[in-house]
């Protein structure tokens, strides 16, 4: 029989696999996968005969710290890509420079700014070239696959169908899919490392057969482990404990020995010169000191408890974390991830019971198979206690054992609770008893598909140009040609009001009017009404970071969402400006802002933002009581310079408390006198610099009004008080004022100067 008949199951779980890697890879951009972005960067320079690089950390390279990777899997795809001209890398690999490397960003998850003209069918320069790599990436990651599948065979010979389970478990893991269909040597180290305990596993099982061929093929196969990624070596003393297990029974101890030779002569031949190169360089044959570097060594201190306590993310990142590590999927991820876990757990933990309750051990193969998952899971604890990388996809080297034994648990686990509800023969039993693999397979293969389809393709996908319907249907029309290329013709924000650390989302919506030769950013700033005092800000290319401007064609509208986080309440009250505007990140210049008519608009707000103020006063504040007229009441005061000298300006903020709406626009009058009672200073506004009129003021949501008031440069020396009060300005009437204090109602207030006390 075919072996592909023999073993159909395998045949098409290879093909699903390789389908829904060709999946992720549509979903996901080239150079937004993982490491991407830097791991391409080594393959071309080898590939442009740049020879190996030298690790400097104060010299950043595109390779960042994968130039410290050891290079069998670059140099395999260099020499596949050798032939592609790549001269379109810089355009192609444009970065985007307001990239979010944090978990569930709503905007700029992507590393690079991705233009349809590079990246569209047919591929041609880097894009080609890295597509290729991806695919040989597939094609290895596949390979590891089908040694997880025939290593479970190994263990659990005739259980075909557990097989099956442990390769779809393997191979259906979505951040398993995202690594394999991108440029990454861990497709390369997962492969070999699980081809390489394959083939320790079968000297140990099949002694009578060993011979100088199997040993020298393993040999080049752990040549090759140790020529794909350091964290791979751990099973490096897993084979090396099956040969010794192989020869321990009968004390073969010259069948020892030339196994030891057999696989350590190609290891040292092939990959010893890689480990001596970074000793002499580096005073390290691992060069992991130079691959701290790059992203941060853990602070003092930080030791094992603190490296354990960052489980949840490795479990979370175990089945899916992608992009940059920066696109979060739906939750239900994580937690079908870690049903699966525990449940597995708990499946292996009965199946070893069973085993001793018989007085039997693991046997070796389980043993192995635990032994090597344990060394993964210490190694990612090791470099998780040197540096911040809690990475689940850090232990796919080993995933062939997590695979096989959470296959087991599984399996155990339903058998044991499955099998007593059933009457029957043996064999029905039996046949029962590897249920979870046909159950498994189409389940995780779907679920994979609505990972790559919901969660990540979305986030890299711009938006297309609005339809004409949609431009007239765009709520708030605004008028402002920047450049002479691009309008902001309208916005749409969610809410006009919004209280410190809340968000607010606004729309902007441009049209090309000719083409735009820069990459402009656009930044919103909340303000203080005043530019400098920055409320909130998000500085983004259009389409939150999807697009260039660049890539616009005239005529086209697109709609370009920010969200402002307030930061603070503003300290002069409620009223938030919201500016618009655009600066080109490699210079900071800033174009020219028209509005409709041709006239300079820079610098006006689109917006307003009411921003209520805590309900109490700030520290620094001191608290007076009084009421006008029923309509505002005033909480406290504060002075916010020390002393009042004739010419300097003084400022003052009065915290107020609307007890009830008013129609009317009432005017602040604000009189500094002297000790006799003689006006030095006055200014009269309304709130808020005329921003925040006492018409908008709401019921019990507190105002801060802060204005300057400046003594005439010949006034005489102080001490000054502040007399105001509130008028209509239509009549001239003032409100009157009751103060609790006892004093006689009158139409204004006196307060003390700075440094006077209350």
């Amino acid at each position: 029989m075919a072996p592909w008949r023999r073993h159909s199951g395998l045949s098409l779980l290879l093909l699903a696999f390789l389908v829904l890697g060709l999946v992720y890879d549509w979903a996901t951009p080239i150079f937004e996968s993982g490491d991407e972005i830097s791991h391409y960067p080594f393959v071309r320079l080898l590939a442009d005969g740049g020879g190996l690089p030298v690790q400097q950390p104060r010299e950043p390279r595109p390779w960042h710290q994968e130039g410290s990777q050891p290079p069998l899997y670059y140099a395999l795809m260099a020499a596949a890509t050798s032939w592609i001209d790549t001269g379109d890398f810089d355009a192609v690999r444009q970065l985007n420079p307001h990239a979010k490397l944090v978990l569930g960003s709503s905007d700029n998850a992507n590393l690079v700014i991705h233009d349809a003209a590079h990246e569209s069918f047919p591929w041609r320069g880097t894009v080609l070239a890295v597509q290729i790599v991806r695919l040989l990436s597939l094609l290895l990651a596949a390979l590891s696959v089908a040694c997880t599948y025939f290593t479970c065979l190994l263990v659990f010979p005739g259980r075909a169908r557990l097989a099956l389970a442990a390769g779809a478990l393997h191979a259906f893991n979505p951040m398993f899919l995202a690594t394999s269909a991108s440029v990454s040597n861990d497709t390369l180290a997962t492969a070999s490392a699980s081809l390489a305990f394959y083939l320790a596993l079968r000297l140990l099982l099949q002694t009578g057969k060993v011979t100088w061929r199997a040993l020298l093929t393993l040999g080049v196969v752990l040549a090759a482990v140790a020529l794909a990624k350091i964290s791979a070596l751990t099973v490096l003393p897993v084979a090396g404990l099956a040969l010794l297990l192989a020869a321990w029974p009968r004390g073969d101890w010259r069948s020892l020995g030339r196994a030891v030779v057999a696989c350590g002569v190609p290891v040292l031949a092939f990959a010893g010169w890689w480990y001596a190169r970074n000793w002499q360089l580096y005073g390290d044959p691992t060069g992991m000191a130079l691959m701290v570097g790059p992203e941060g060594a853990r602070p003092p201190g930080f030791g094992l408890a603190e490296a354990l306590g960052e489980g949840q993310f490795v479990r979370r990142t175990f089945w899916g974390n992608f992009g940059a590590t920066n696109v979060a999927p739906a939750p239900w991820l994580w937690l079908a991830g870690d049903a699966l876990l525990a449940a597995g757990a708990l499946g292996l933990a009965l199946w070893l019971a069973g085993r001793l309750r018989r007085r039997l051990g693991p046997g070796w193969p389980v043993a192995l198979l635990l032994l090597w998952a344990a060394l993964q899971l210490a190694a990612l604890l090791r470099w998780t206690m040197l540096t911040p990388a809690s990475l689940g996809r850090l232990l796919f080297p080993a995933i062939t054992a997590y695979a096989i034994l959470l296959a087991l648990g599984l399996a155990t686990l339903g058998n044991a609770l499955i099998l007593p509800l059933l009457q029957g023969d043996g064999a029905a039993r039996r046949r029962v008893e590897d249920f979870v693999g046909p159950v498994l397979v189409p389940v995780l293969a779907a679920a994979a598909l609505a990972v790559a389809v919901v969660d990540i393709h979305p986030v890299y996908e711009p938006a297309p140009p609005l339809s004409t319907a949609a431009v007239g249907a765009i709520p708030n029309r605004a008028d402002f040609v920047f450049a002479g290329s691009l309008a902001l013709i309208g916005f749409d924000l969610d809410r006009t009001q919004a209280a410190a650390g809340e968000t607010v989302s606004l729309t902007l919506y441009w049209r090309s009017l000719a083409p735009v030769d820069r990459d402009y950013s656009v930044y919103v700033h909340l303000v203080d009404g005043r530019p400098e005092e920055k409320l909130s800000q998000h500085d983004s290319f259009p389409d939150g970071g999807r697009r260039s401007f660049r890539q616009l064609q005239p005529g086209e509208v697109i709609a370009d969402p920010h969200l402002l986080t307030v930061q603070r309440a503003p300290e002069n009250g409620l009223a938030g400006q919201i500016l618009v505007g655009l600066y080109d990140t490699a210079d900071d210049s800033r174009p020219p802002v028209t509005d409709g008519a041709g006239r300079p608009a820079d610098g006006q707000p689109l917006a307003k933002v009411t921003i209520p103020l805590p309900a109490r006063l700030p520290d620094g504040a001191t608290a007076l009581v009084a009421n006008f007229d029923n309509a505002f009441e005033l909480q406290g005061f504060h002075w916010a310079t020390p002393q009042l000298r004739p010419g300097e300006p003084g400022r003052v903020v009065l915290y107020w408390r609307p007890l009830r709406s008013v129609d009317r626009d009432y005017t602040l009058f604000a009189q500094l006198v002297d000790a006799n009672g003689s006006l030095v200073a006055q200014n009269d506004h309304q709130p808020q610099a005329g921003n925040l009129p006492t018409s908008r003021w709401r019921p019990d949501e507190w105002v801060a009004d802060a204005f300057e008031i400046t003594p005439g440069a010949a006034a005489a020396p102080g001490p000054y008080r502040l007399r105001f009060g509130w008028y209509d300005q239509a009549t001239g009437r003032r409100l009157p004022v009751d103060i609790p204090s006892g004093q006689q109602p009158a139409d204004y207030l006196l307060l003390p100067g700075p440094g006077q006390g209350g």
